[in-house]
């Protein structure tokens, strides 16, 4: 006999079984991309991600100021900053969605024996805090003419630095791209509620 569902009420345990493979495939892009199978590109949804380390180690860094834009029309300053090779300890993602259940977090986490490993890294963020050492380092500059992963238009401000490391790194992002990508130690949990990375 199947159960009948009355006007106006949902489904709930149907609508988990529908809802259920879509995570697993969302969750089993992140580990493609983290095994280098798919390229790494994130674009602007308009939903922002939270992203902690417990230390970056970052060479060839360059850094200046733009605007990413949403599918709904929203507009977000952002620093578009690229590491032409960047090595994480420790890392935690997370992105909280809205769903009819609620809020949905997928927290990724990896790094904690091994440090992920990124080539030509790019993340447009908006905050970010952390101990931060240069090496080499230049404010003011031309941003058309730095270079490295992320260059800026002309004429506009940007910084570079040789080498970079910043410990307690906490940054809340808008996008990545990544040349390639290598998590080791790669775990992804999807739970309700808010489980954010900090």
């Amino acid at each position: 006999m199947t159960a009948q569902v009355g006007a106006g009420k949902v489904a709930w345990r149907r609508y988990a079984m529908i809802l259920a493979p879509s995570l697993v495939l969302a969750g089993g892009v992140v580990a493609l991309t983290g095994q280098g199978a798919l390229a790494a590109s994130f674009a602007v949804s308009g939903n922002s991600f939270k992203l902690s380390a417990d230390a970056l180690d970052g060479t060839g860094f360059t850094s200046y100021t733009s605007v990413d834009s949403s599918a709904d029309g929203s507009d977000h300053p952002v620093t578009p900053s690229g590491f032409e090779e960047a090595f994480l300890k420790n890392i935690c993602q997370s992105v909280v969605s809205e769903t009819p259940f609620g809020d949905v977090t997928m927290r990724l986490t990896a790094g904690a024996k091994e440090p992920v490993k990124a080539t030509n890294l790019v993340a447009d963020f908006d905050q970010l805090s952390g101990d931060i050492v240069f090496t080499d380092y230049e404010s003011g500059i031309d941003a058309s003419t730095m270079k490295g992963a992320a260059k800026g238009p002309q004429g506009g401000w940007g910084q570079q630095a040789a080498k970079i490391h910043i410990d307690n790194l906490k940054q809340r992002t808008w996008a990545t791209t990544a040349g390639s990508f290598a998590l080791q130690g790669l775990s992804i949990d999807v739970s309700f509620g808010k489980d954010e990375c900090f």
